[in-house]
């Protein structure tokens, strides 16, 4: 399960990515294809610095990897998970409370806002989409893992996912004090040291850093994993990195 939550990350934030132009493909050899590889190497050091000098690192454990010669650069955090978080598992959209593993898809109808369901009904173990739209802008929303045994009414499934964005064509939302001018050191401040782990991805379309926690809870034998992250784009030239989209998600293991 929780697997297939952080592919399910990785897809949005290739997404984003990918959203703000394909980069130009160069001749491995060519001084362009050297000078971007320098600038991504330079992008990812101010990165590593910046987030190190932001966060507190002493009780987590940090990996390196490079994909592609040098045009794909990573780095990974991961905690001891001794901290706690306290995180809340409710979000704004729009001004509608949605908290995630309570609010149905039947509660958003009550919203002013268009409900579009991917489907009508859920299979067992299958995660359905929920789209929620105003005036050309949208959130997406993942119903929770069916756990039923059987297929469910679509409308009787809690919100298992809320992915929210600043960004134009997303519906505004409210977390935890967030807002686009905020940077890391501000979601430390607002939301807590991360208990789980921080990612830096580096490579010609940019250079984004994925802030992760999670808090755990046991419940008629069942482990629940309410997840948290906190996505932000780095910008080298001014050396700071501010908040672009945020996920809760919740994950249960029987």
């Amino acid at each position: 399960m929780k697997r297939i939550l952080v592919l399910f990350l990785a897809l949005i934030i290739a997404a984003g990515v990918c959203a703000c132009g394909a980069p130009k493909a160069t001749d491995p050899g060519s001084t362009e294809a050297q000078m971007d590889k320098a600038a991504i190497r330079e992008a990812f050091n101010k990165a590593t610095a910046y987030i190190e000098s932001n966060i507190d690192m002493s009780k987590m454990t940090k990996s390196t990897q490079d994909d592609d010669n040098g045009n794909d650069l990573y780095n990974y955090w991961s905690s001891d998970g001794g901290n706690k978080a306290t995180f809340s598992n409710e979000i704004l959209i729009a001004g509608n409370a949605v908290e995630i593993g309570k609010t149905t898809v039947k509660d958003t109808e009550s919203f002013d806002l268009e409900v579009n369901k991917s489907k009508n009904t859920v299979k067992p173990n299958e995660f359905v989409s929920v789209e929620l739209t105003k005036n050309g802008k949208t959130c997406m929303l993942m119903t929770g893992d069916n756990l039923t045994g059987k297929e469910a009414n679509i409308d009787d499934m809690p919100i298992g996912s809320v992915s929210a964005a600043f960004d134009e064509y997303a519906l505004p939302f409210e977390y935890g004090g967030l807002t686009d001018k905020s940077t890391l050191k501000d979601v430390i401040s607002l939301i807590g040291e991360p208990n789980n782990t921080v990612n830096l991805s580096v490579s010609q379309a940019g250079s984004v850093i994925d802030v992760f926690y999670t808090k755990t809870t046991e419940d008629a034998g069942m482990t629940i994993d309410d997840n948290l992250t906190v996505f932000l784009y780095y910008d080298a030239a001014s050396d700071s990195a501010m908040v672009k989209s945020v996920q809760l998600s919740r994950s249960i293991i029987e």
